[in-house]
């Protein structure tokens, strides 16, 4: 899927619109509190492909969706600190 940025308030939030294989919206909120940036991403999006969406329902492999998911998001965790850390 590809995102597009409609909103952006520095300091604030992110908004995107994202489409192709997930289409719906997406919103970055930035804090900081004492020294600490905190980013919270927020997505209202669905699946396009009759095919994820009928696939996903079923039990053993939504787990398995899950657990991918669940694996991108620690590595794109682990490389977005990675960059911030080389960046300072």
């Amino acid at each position: 899927f590809s995102t597009l940025i409609t909103a952006c308030v520095p300091n604030s939030y992110i908004q995107m619109e994202a489409f192709g294989a997930l289409q719906g919206v997406g919103r970055t909120l930035l804090q900081e509190t004492d020294g600490v940036s905190r980013a919270s991403f927020h997505w209202d999006v669905s699946l396009t492909s009759p095919l994820l969406r009928w696939v996903g329902r079923w039990r053993p492999l939504h787990a398995l969706f899950s657990a991918n998911h669940d694996y991108c998001m620690r590595q794109a965790s682990r490389l977005m600190k990675a960059r911030v850390e080389n960046a300072v």
